[in-house]
């Protein structure tokens, strides 16, 4: 089910659980995203020609100056600026996290005005976040005639962890711009200090931590996906024109799952869908445990599952099926993946 309480801001995540007891620990890791009235605690470098971040409306905003100087070399200009936060309390290695963040690239136009055409932007920006060890949560390049955008990163924090959050802008082209931040939001998903701390999950490498093994990739004659471990994730892309009857791929490892036992199945799953859909189910060898809707826009969904086991099962699969019978390549990226028997359960003390 979807969580009843709906947050601040618009819901591009859910969480699907069997009760309250499978709510994942998350905290905020950033303080003032929303830049109300002051931009601490974050603080602004500096362009080529020295300005700075301020808050505008509410916004971090600055303006990249590249008209002049492209007009002089008759070709494109760059300009750059840091802005960056201090992490009050750090963020460790290996938590899952989730990333959102409003961005405006608007063009600064003067003399005559024209109607723009989409295609005809003159100013391209590249936006990245990451932290001072050099971690990147998302990396994205947009245009002058894009409009007001959320963009969105999600993956598994780095054996650095996070001290330092950044975001560089470069921008580069022949006139001026503004660049505008709002409601940036860094989630990350740490073990819920209110229960046990004996959990431990059946499945291993679920975190996808450079390789796949020993998970295993399968998939029927008629399946058009590809997998490939990148970001800490296993991303699994299906080829465009993928038929709604194609045969789903397959990740699969070996289990020891006894009858009659509480469990709990977790994941981090990362959509990105071009056209059409997606599904992930969660299965076992006698069946399907339980699934995702059928998913139609790209968004990250932190997934949580509780049941109890009917037969013992010697195997743990996730299945993945797309269709984009009009074109377009779809992939579903899969972290953070856990089955935990008695997942409530107290640690046994000691003597």
């Amino acid at each position: 089910m979807v969580a009843a309480e709906a947050p601040a801001y618009p819901i591009v995540a859910a969480i699907r659980t069997s009760s309250s007891d499978g709510a994942i620990g998350n905290r905020q890791v950033l303080q003032n995203g929303g830049f109300d009235g002051t931009l601490t605690p974050w603080t602004s470098g500096q362009t080529a020609s020295g300005s700075g971040f301020t808050v505008v409306d509410n916004t971090a905003t600055i303006r990249m100056s590249l008209a002049a100087r492209a007009a002089s070399t008759g070709a494109n200009a760059e300009d750059s600026i840091v802005l960056q936060q201090q992490i009050r309390n750090p963020v460790d290695a290996d938590n899952g996290y989730f990333l959102s963040m409003d961005v405006t690239i608007q063009p600064v136009l003067t003399g005559p005005t024209k109607k723009r055409q989409a295609s005809n932007s003159q100013v391209t920006c590249t936006i990245l976040v990451r932290s001072g060890a050099g971690d990147i949560f998302v990396s994205q390049v947009l245009g002058d005639t894009t409009g007001p955008r959320t963009i969105y990163g999600s993956g598994t924090t780095q054996a650095a962890g996070i001290q330092i959050m950044l975001i560089n802008v470069v921008c580069r082209g022949t006139r001026d711009v503004v660049v505008r931040f709002d409601n940036i939001k860094f989630s990350v998903f740490e073990p819920d200090s209110s229960g046990s701390s004996c959990d431990k999950s059946l499945l291993k490498n679920g975190n996808f931590d450079s390789q796949l093994a020993p998970w295993t990739f399968s998939q029927g004659a008629s399946t058009s996906a590809s997998v490939a471990v990148t970001g800490g994730q296993a991303v699994v892309r299906f080829g465009a024109n993928t038929g709604i009857n194609d045969a789903p791929a397959r990740l699969t490892q070996s289990i020891t799952m006894p009858a009659g036992q509480a469990y709990r199945i977790t994941a981090q799953l990362v959509f990105t869908i071009a056209s059409s859909s997606c599904q992930v189910d969660f299965r076992d060898e006698h069946g399907r445990l339980t699934n995702t809707d059928q998913i139609d826009r790209s968004q990250t969904i932190p997934f949580v599952y509780n049941d109890v086991s009917d037969i013992q099962a010697t195997n743990f699969t996730i299945s993945v099926s797309c269709s984009s019978p009009n074109g377009g390549v779809n992939s579903v990226g899969i972290d953070s993946v856990a089955l935990i028997l008695n997942p409530d359960e107290e640690c046994p003390t000691t003597g």
